[in-house]
């Protein structure tokens, strides 16, 4: 996914490099009769599982503006924002077995939080998700990283941290 993403939005955009690899961050513009609301959409992968949306809403006439926002069900019901982020990562995923037989750039990411490390090599995608069970894991993992980061051949925008 991050590679879909990369490709058609660039670099992503600032996030928390423990947790996540990537985030990116989006305006929509939900049209409804006529009317249009202004939301966002954020979308980061959390803990190297699949990619966590959330959609956020400018605060309703007398709440504070940091609090949770409820869905405006006649602006932007949950059922429109499921469907819209069923169809958002359908078209990645479709974009991406497209492309894919037309990329060749070699590149790593790391989530720390889940020892995981994917990217593209040698004319593939890998992904790798080293062992955390003992304390010297998150060692072997740091030195895993380190290894891709003094290897030439991921020496490439994607591979780069914000």
């Amino acid at each position: 996914m991050y590679t879909a993403l990369y490709t058609l939005f660039g670099p992503s955009n600032a996030y928390d490099d423990y947790k996540c690899s990537f985030a990116y961050d989006f305006r929509l513009s939900v049209e409804k009769q006529g009317q249009a609301y202004p939301y966002a959409l954020s979308l980061a992968d959390i803990k190297g599982n699949m990619p966590y949306f959330t959609f956020y809403r400018p605060p309703l006439a007398g709440k504070e503006p940091d609090a949770y926002q409820q869905p405006v069900e006649a602006e932007f019901s949950r059922e429109e924002m499921r469907s819209c982020i069923i169809a958002f990562i359908s078209f990645l995923h479709l974009f991406l077995e497209t492309y894919a037989q037309f990329f060749n750039r070699n590149f790593f990411r790391a989530n720390p939080y889940a020892y995981l490390i994917y990217g593209f090599k040698e004319g593939a995608f890998f992904s790798e998700q080293c062992p955390h069970e003992r304390e010297e894991d998150w060692d072997k993992f740091q030195d895993a990283v380190k290894g891709f980061r003094a290897n030439p051949v991921f020496d490439d925008p994607m591979s780069r941290d914000r």
